[in-house]
């Protein structure tokens, strides 16, 4: 029986303006990165969360999360990470320069809504667009 081939075009995607997405190229990924990151990097932190940080050149401001076994179950760490992950995909165009960061949770941010996640994080990032990293 022979195959039939449809020629069916699927509408073309706009591309967004101000880019919200999410993709592994926006992430930190790897231990060594990590790592690095820790030894050279600057620190800045406020009631829920310390914020590791260090200007890149990769012409896009990366992110990393770390929330531990102290701040909380499974339910509880991953809700802080996904808290994180949409501020960051969300208001990164607001950040001056290009940023390797990464989030550290604190204990108190286990039990707390997302409008004080997000109003903490407002915090942090607006402190890491001030830092003049020629320093």
């Amino acid at each position: 029986m022979p195959i039939l081939k449809l020629n069916i075009q699927l509408p073309k995607r706009e591309a967004c303006p101000l880019r919200f997405l999410f993709t592994k190229a926006d992430r930190i990924l790897k231990r060594r990165e990590f790592i690095a990151l820790a030894e050279c990097g600057q620190r800045i932190q406020n009631g829920h969360f310390i914020a590791v940080f260090s200007p890149n050149q990769l012409g896009r401001s990366r992110i990393g999360i770390t929330v531990t076994k102290k701040v909380g179950p499974a339910v509880k760490r991953n809700k802080i990470k996904r808290l994180v992950r949409e501020y960051f995909r969300l208001n990164r165009h607001h950040l001056a320069g290009h940023w390797d960061i990464n989030i550290i949770a604190k204990r108190q941010a286990a039990d707390f809504s997302s409008e004080k996640a997000f109003r903490s994080l407002t915090d942090i990032f607006a402190r890491i667009s001030k830092y003049d990293h020629r320093q």
